[in-house]
C-alpha cells in the first residue's frame, strides 16, 4: 500500500500528515507528500511547524517542498487531499483512490493556529491508519 498526501505548496499539512503518518506505520508501507503548486518564494517548512511537530515527538524527514506529478496517481493507492478549496477535477481519473479532508491553513507566524491544526491533522491520520 502507498499513501499521497496533497495540499497546495506541499510545506504544512501534507508535510504534517506524512510526519505523522511515517511515524505510526513505521516502513511498513509507502509514505509521501507533495504539492499542487509549489511556492517558490518560500519552498520551506518553516519553523513554527517544526517545533510544534517536534513537541508532539513527529519529525519531516524531508524539508524540501515536492510537485505532484502524474506518476504519483499511480503510485498511491490512497491520495489524502489535505485542505480547502482544492479543484477536485484535477482528481477525477483517480477519484476511487482520493479522500478529502477539510484543514484550514495557517500564516507561518500563526503559532496558536498551527498546533491547532497539526493536532487536528494527528487525529485523522490516527483514525485514518486504523481504516486501512
Amino acid at each position: 500500500m502507498n499513501i499521497l498526501f496533497v495540499d497546495m505548496h506541499n510545506k504544512f499539512r501534507s508535510k504534517v500528515a506524512e510526519a505523522i503518518c511515517k511515524k505510526l506505520i513505521g516502513d511498513s508501507i509507502g509514505v509521501k507528500s507533495c504539492g499542487m503548486i509549489l511556492d517558490l518564494m518560500r519552498p520551506y517548512v518553516c519553523q513554527n511547524v517544526h517545533i510544534t511537530l517536534n513537541n508532539l515527538g513527529y519529525r519531516i524527514d524531508n524539508d524540501q517542498p515536492r510537485q505532484l506529478y502524474r506518476q504519483d496517481f499511480e503510485w498511491a493507492n490512497k491520495i489524502v487531499v489535505v485542505g480547502k478549496g482544492f479543484p477536485v477535477n484535477v482528481f477525477e481519473r483517480v477519484k476511487e483512490k482520493v479522500i478529502f479532508w477539510d484543514v484550514d491553513g495557517a500564516l507561518e507566524e500563526e503559532k496558536e493556529k498551527i498546533e491547532v491544526i497539526v493536532k487536528d491533522i494527528e487525529k485523522r491520520v490516527k483514525i485514518f491508519v486504523k481504516s486501512i
